[in-house]
């Protein structure tokens, strides 16, 4: 299975999932800058949902390197548990974490109390 990721993209609209790489490559429009990546199948997962983690750092001095990391980073969650069933290839809330697209999901979890940093799809 690919990923394909228009490079013009931006929170998450275009993101699609491959089966078959040579269709989709027969059907490419040559003005549409794609990336087109192998899918980790058997990812990492927290409690059956996929994830990504953003740290934050500061790079202050290359030469000699000087990095500064931020306390806070960020987790995202994908709002359904992951499966890579063929029911589940086009269901961007099982595969995706971006939070545009997650936060129209029916399963979101928002959160509203900023002392509980651990609840919540993001």
């Amino acid at each position: 299975m690919f990923i394909s990721k228009p490079c013009i993209g931006r929170c998450g609209v275009g993101i699609k999932l491959i089966k078959n790489i040579k269709t989709y490559v027969s059907g490419y429009q040559e003005n549409q800058l794609t990336l087109v990546q192998k899918y980790i199948e058997n990812p990492v997962l927290i409690d059956g949902y996929k994830f990504d983690i953003r740290l934050y750092v500061l790079v202050y001095s290359i030469d000699p390197l000087i990095i500064y990391l931020y306390d806070d980073g960020l987790i995202r969650f994908a709002t359904q548990q992951y499966s890579h069933g063929n029911g589940d290839i086009g269901n961007q809330f099982v595969h995706l974490t971006n939070y545009t697209l997650n936060k129209n999901s029916p399963d979101f979890i928002q959160n509203l109390d900023s002392e509980k940093d651990y609840e919540g799809s993001k």
